[in-house]
């Protein structure tokens, strides 16, 4: 019994490890957005369709970046949900929670050696949970100058039609279920 016990803790402390480590992907491709388009480290502000930084217009930038992403880099990613997190007036070096799917825009202002007016946008996805430290300076070439805000939106998961536990659940499942068997094979002998 006691044998039983111990293997369904370690089972149970198996199953709750949890690889750490988000990568954090620059989407941001160069503006006109089209099958022609590159990754960049951040395009002008003013050259995103739409009238101004609003958020329903950087929304339907980003929304416009990720289909021109996901038509010129293999692998498909999902499409952002209605669900906004404002972060403004930052100071420096802030950090934002993100959880796999999310996608952050950044503002940086134009700043010295900046191209153009308006400072630059990036677009980033993250595929893990963590936290992202935001950089103090946009690297350009739109905006090198300080963080203006940063707008993070969830992502639209997609409806499973087998919905299967994942890995670590299935193992406390299992574990359990081999416990719960154990005691009363274990009664029935008594």
């Amino acid at each position: 019994m006691k044998n039983l016990a111990l293997g369904a803790l370690i089972l149970a402390a198996v199953s709750s490890v949890v690889p750490a480590g988000a990568t954090t992907i620059n989407i941001t491709e160069s503006l006109p957005l089209g099958s022609a388009s590159v990754l960049v480290n951040d395009v002008s502000a003013q050259g995103i369709p739409g009238s101004g930084l609003g958020d329903a217009t950087v929304l339907a930038w980003l929304k416009l970046d990720i289909a021109t992403y996901n038509s010129n880099v293999p692998g498909t990613l999902p499409a952002p949900s209605l669900a906004l997190t404002a972060y403004d007036n930052l100071t420096s070096g802030p950090s934002i929670p993100v959880s796999a799917g999310d996608y952050l825009v950044l503002h940086y202002g134009k700043g010295p050696g900046g191209l153009g007016k308006g400072g630059g946008l990036v677009a980033l996805y993250f595929d893990a949970n963590g936290t992202y430290v935001v950089p103090d300076n946009g690297s350009g070439p739109n905006g090198k100058g300080g963080i203006s805000f940063a707008r993070l939106w969830d992502h639209v998961d997609p409806v499973p039609i087998n919905p299967v536990p994942d890995g670590g659940a299935t193992l406390v499942l299992l574990g359990m279920a081999l416990s719960g068997l154990g005691l009363v094979a274990h009664r029935i002998r008594n």
